[in-house]
């Protein structure tokens, strides 16, 4: 990473602030029709375009994860295809579940005593 002097001589990175950076979690969140309801039900209509919002831990990605659930009123069925914990990249790392339950990508539950829980990054 290059450096470059500023106008009172002290050093700076070129990496602009706001960029991507490898390190960085962040939470896919969204909302589909559960079609179990009518579409003329909250449950069966509502619809919301999957986002990713930054997170720093997956305990953190648990309780975003949660408050988007509520927010939104939503229910199980339509949790689906949201819940992925992924890095800057876009690789998945862990998914959260409906409960707020956190399982790695080969489906094992991480709990609180993981030191993965409440680690920053990947």
């Amino acid at each position: 990473m290059a450096r470059k002097r500023t106008s009172r001589g002290k050093k700076r990175s070129s990496r602009r602030s706001g960029s991507a950076r490898a390190g960085k979690l962040y939470i896919e969140l969204g909302a589909v029709p559960n079609t179990d309801y009518s579409h003329g039900q909250h449950l069966g209509s509502v619809q919301i375009r999957k986002h990713r919002q930054p997170i720093r831990t997956m305990q953190e990605g648990s309780d975003v994860a949660q408050r988007f659930i509520a927010e939104h009123g939503l229910g199980g069925g339509n949790w689906g295809g949201s819940g992925n914990i992924v890095d800057s990249r876009g690789r998945v790392l862990a998914h959260v579940s409906y409960n707020g339950r956190i399982w790695d990508a080969k489906d094992q539950e991480i709990t609180a005593d993981d030191p993965r829980y409440r680690k920053i990054g990947p």
